[in-house]
């Protein structure tokens, strides 16, 4: 008899270092990039289970992670004032 495994994955917001945008991106549990959305409007960030993990982006994702530009983020809850982290990236993006 075979075991079958399951590949879980992991959804979280990532944020490019030097630019601020913000991506929802889809992971496997060892951090290998396997969807993305974005980049995200930061004030108006939803349930991470509502954007659409596509792959039209994912080699310049896996790039940019593999150069270390993303960081994982942990906004609040989705709609709610962002947390200071972002805050430079909203004032910016309604600068805009």
């Amino acid at each position: 008899m075979g075991v079958i495994l399951m590949q879980q994955s992991d959804k979280g917001f990532w944020q490019h270092i030097e630019t601020g945008q913000i991506y929802a991106v889809k992971s496997t549990p060892f951090g290998e990039v396997i969807g993305a959305d974005g980049p995200l409007d930061p004030a108006n960030l939803r349930d991470l289970n509502s954007y659409k993990y596509g792959k039209k982006i994912l080699l310049w994702m896996q790039r940019a992670v593999a150069n270390n530009r993303l960081r994982r983020i942990n906004p609040e809850t989705p709609g709610a004032e962002p947390p200071q982290e972002l805050a430079g990236s909203v004032k910016a993006h309604n600068a805009k």
